[in-house]
């Protein structure tokens, strides 16, 4: 029960932090306006984004919506029916569910996603702490699940 617990909390965390950050830029920034952080490099751009990552699907609100509740479901489905899961993959897909719900969020409310991170000259759009939390999250349970079937087809291989 203690690794699905890690889920949970990691989910809510990933979510509550992406919540908080959203809230504070909306509160202080108007629409369009970016501040630098670090002039030519790191600046803080409030914009709404109606698609998904890289601004794909720019028009399809509610499917979008749609599939980010499906692939919660799912996550949470892996979590009580896969006995046995390592607490690191609880936590990754804590991340991924986290980030989906806080975008989620910003769609049921405002019908687009609040982004603000904007890493100007090493990438060209802008994105948010729940768009982090699912990439990195994705990324490292593909690499955790390449691992792990790495390992247990050597082992196979020993029998």
């Amino acid at each position: 029960m203690k690794n699905k617990a890690s889920f949970f909390v990691t989910a809510a965390i990933v979510f509550a932090l992406d919540q908080l950050t959203k809230y504070l830029v909306i509160s202080a920034m108007a629409l369009g306006e970016t501040r630098p952080v670090i002039r030519d490099f790191f600046h803080l751009t409030y914009v709404m984004n109606k698609g998904i990552s890289f601004g794909l699907l720019q028009d399809f609100r509610w499917v979008i919506a749609g599939l980010s509740c499906l692939a919660i479901v799912v996550m949470v489905w892996l979590i009580f029916r896969l006995e046995g899961l390592p607490f690191s993959m609880h936590v990754l897909l804590g991340l991924v569910a986290g980030g989906a719900l806080g975008n989620l969020t910003d769609r049921v409310r405002y019908g687009e996603v609040i982004d603000f991170l904007d890493f100007r000259g090493i990438w060209p759009y802008i994105f948010n702490a729940a768009d982090m939390s699912v990439v990195c999250g994705g990324i490292l349970l593909a690499v955790f699940y390449i691992g792990y079937e790495v390992i247990n087809s050597k082992g196979r291989e020993k029998r």
